[in-house]
């Protein structure tokens, strides 16, 4: 073993060893995963290239296929390649140690968002750079290559390091102290599995009373406080845990102070003075510092200059967040394009608008899935959920998920209309965004109905755009039409509102009415507005997956007003009014029950139904809706029951709407 010296300040230094290599080794882990992925990445694009190539000419000879890698494009592709990847994988934290020491599926979903923004970057470029060169062959071969390549690459180093974890040997670990608390630390250690790698060599003694410790402890004492430095060397120890009692502060820095320089890692267990005081924020008083600790009442003019950037921050995280679906949808455009140069043969035939819808489809569907997943669960965190009062357990279940499917819907739509040149659409994707934003206010605000009708009016009223451009009627009339316009525009989104509160329900009829409209404009020659209701009815298809019974997302109002107004602006784009009100057949014959039976109000102002034996019951003070009816007449329900009759009517409204119009 290597002896202990003293520097001129007095403290231990230990002579390099292996264990100081294995830090080092340790610390350049994610470089070398980075270099492996780089390595492959460029294999996979020239054996593409190889692959470009024996297509094209049926020469599948080694030596043609290796000059038609030396083209000056190939070699500036390749190091384009190389910086965009580098970019990327460092970007999606796909070499994180959290990753990297959890399960598989973050680790390969983190790569799968890094090699969907690579590409992306990749068309772009490709694009702007006029590398007629570069065929969608080679992209959609490069592509496949390298997605499976890297895959495999991660799975099997995960499956390598896993063999090492049984092969190396565990970390050795001394704990000073022998108190209830070192003990505590050690029975975990001892009883967690071989993945933990951590193995305690033994204790240092804080009290001169040994008898019977070692048994107690089940490790031996290796000497007392004092010894730690000597210890270290003798035992080859990694890491120190110092399990003193917390009112020992004075002989905790001695500790620290003769370890310094030691190669182990010194940990420390907090107290909640510790969590405190790393907390506190360092202010001066006068002219003495202190450590502020706790809250303070929000000054207006502090708590303005925190909302701020704030603000600029999260637009900023939002910006970031959709761009890998902008520059996925931008590939997308590189692909369908028609391009010179090297194989026209390979261009995709005239059904490639159709086959880009559908891949913006899937695209919706995933971007869907993650946005809602993130977003709902960030809300949660910070107290935005709703409480589950149809069921005996009052389940706490993550809510507003409504602005997730805003942001998915509107970005996918967006860009849809951006790719088929829809001017119309910017009426529709605004109201769609401020009729959400009134819904998330509407959850903390609590509006009063009449204010959420006034809201809704004046959101309506943007649809004077579409109108205002090609009028039909004489002014006065025009003027007219366009109040009525936003009148239907705020009864619709409040009376689809109010057919909510079960597990499923908003969620299903926005799919079920969502396609039922979509094949109507379809047949009625309206393609385009028949692929924004196809959007509509995914973005809902992947909410219901998560809203379905039992609930596991809430939709809230942001995501319960906004497949109306998506009807209405369809509407009065095309002028059919009548299947719409057919699709909203139910919700208009809820919304009449309820007003017959108690006017204008808020669904909080009654009781909810009872739950009693597996089933619900109405309340005492009741009121009519179209639910409430279906409970009187065929008896107290199951949820579930209950959300598939209000599907079962949907659809039969829907079926009206083929038969009749």
């Amino acid at each position: 073993m290597g002896e202990i010296t003293q520097t001129s300040s007095g403290r231990s230094k230990l002579p390099p060893s292996s264990t100081r290599l294995k830090k080092v080794c340790w610390r350049i882990v994610p470089y070398l995963y980075l270099a492996v992925d780089l390595v492959l990445t460029q294999i996979s694009f020239l054996v593409a290239v190889y692959f470009q190539y024996a297509w094209l000419s049926s020469d599948t000879s080694l030596i043609s296929g290796v000059y038609s890698l030396s083209s000056r494009w190939i070699v500036a592709v390749g190091i384009l390649i190389l910086l965009i990847w580098a970019f990327s994988l460092s970007l999606f934290s796909v070499y994180s140690s959290g990753r990297r020491a959890g399960s598989l599926w973050p680790e390969i979903r983190g790569l799968g968002e890094s090699l969907l923004f690579s590409f992306g970057m990749l068309a772009i470029a490709i694009f702007l750079l006029e590398f007629n060169e570069f065929s969608k062959l080679l992209f959609v071969s490069f592509f496949v290559a390298n997605s499976v390549v890297l895959v495999c690459a991660h799975i099997g180093l995960r499956a390598l390091r896993a063999v090492l974890n049984r092969v190396l040997p565990a970390r050795r670990v001394l704990i000073v102290g022998t108190g209830s608390l070192a003990e505590s630390i050690a029975a975990t250690m001892m009883k967690t599995d071989s993945r933990s790698k951590a193995k305690v060599i033994g204790f240092l003694s804080d009290t001169t009373n040994l008898s019977g410790l070692a048994e107690r402890l089940g490790a031996p004492i290796l000497g007392n406080v004092e010894s730690a430095p000597a210890a270290v060397v003798e035992h080859d120890i990694q890491d120190v845990v110092i399990a003193l009692p917390h009112h020992s502060k004075a002989q905790i820095a001695e500790l620290m102070q003769a370890l310094q320089g030691l190669p182990p890692q010194i940990r420390l267990v907090p107290d909640s003075f510790d969590q405190i005081v790393a907390a506190g924020r360092r202010e001066e008083l006068g002219t003495q510092q202190f450590l502020s600790v706790g809250r303070k009442a929000d000054d207006p003019l502090e708590r303005m200059s925190k909302r701020v950037p704030d603000a600029v921050l999260a637009i900023t995280t939002a910006l970031v967040a959709i761009s890998p679906l902008v520059i996925l949808i931008a590939g997308l455009l590189y692909l369908t394009t028609a391009q010179t140069g090297l194989p026209a043969q390979v261009d995709l035939p005239d059904y490639r608008y159709g086959l880009m819808f559908a891949i913006i489809c899937v695209v919706n569907a995933v971007f869907t899935h993650l946005v809602l997943t993130s977003l709902s669960q960030f809300l949660f965190n910070r107290g935005v959920y709703g409480i589950d009062i149809n069921k005996p357990t009052r389940d706490k279940i993550p809510e507003e998920g409504g602005v997730s499917l805003c942001i998915a819907f509107v970005s996918t739509f967006a860009l849809f209309a951006l790719i088929w040149e829809l001017s119309w659409a910017i009426p529709i994707i605004a109201t769609t965004v401020l009729i959400c934003v009134v819904g998330f206010v509407d959850r903390f605000r609590n509006l009063k109905p009449f204010t959420k009708l006034i809201y809704g009016f004046a959101v309506g009223m943007l649809y004077c755009a579409l109108i205002i451009k090609d009028p039909l009627y004489p002014f006065v009339l025009t003027v007219a039409y366009i109040l009525l316009i936003a009148l239907i525009y705020t009864v619709s989104t409040n009376v689809f509102n109010l057919l909510a509160g079960f597990n499923g329900i908003e969620s299903g009829v926005t799919v079920i009415s969502s396609g039922a409209l979509a094949v109507y404009y379809y047949l009625h020659g309206y393609p385009q507005v028949a692929g924004v209701l196809v959007l509509l009815a995914v973005t809902y298809g992947v909410m219901w997956y998560f809203n379905k019974y039992p609930a596991r997302i809430f939709l809230g109002d942001s995501g319960t007003l906004m497949p109306a107004s998506v009807y209405i602006g369809l509407s009065v784009l095309t002028g059919h009014w009548v299947p719409l009100f057919f699709v909203l057949g139910p919700h208009f014959l809820n919304a009449v029950l309820k007003y017959l039976s108690t006017g204008v109000s808020s669904r909080s102002d009654f009781e909810p139904l009872r739950y009693k034996d597996g089933r619900l019951h109405l309340p005492e003070k009741n009121y009519w809706s179209v639910i409430r009816l279906y409970i009187k007449v065929a008896g107290p329900q199951e949820e579930k029951q209950i959300t598939r009759f209000v599907h079962l009517l949907e659809m039969g409204f829907c079926l009206a709407m083929f038969l009749f119009v």
